[in-house]
């Protein structure tokens, strides 16, 4: 792996911030409704966002070991 420049660093960090964002208010959202379908379906997208979460963490980590 190419090492990454420090611009493109801060857009991955700026990604990773903006995932963790919507995995807590998909998250939250989905404590709040009652209705059995909306939580599933809004506790799916937190679990999406978690995700892309995690694979944009593992990249950056390996990124900066190099």
């Amino acid at each position: 792996m190419n090492q990454l420049t420090q611009k493109e660093l801060i857009y991955l960090h700026d990604a990773l911030n903006s995932e963790a964002n919507e995995v807590t208010k998909f998250t939250t959202a989905a404590n709040t409704v009652s209705d059995t379908q909306a939580k599933t379906l809004l506790k799916n997208i937190a679990g999406n966002h978690q995700s892309h979460f995690d694979t944009l963490k593992r990249y950056i980590d390996t990124a900066s070991m190099h």
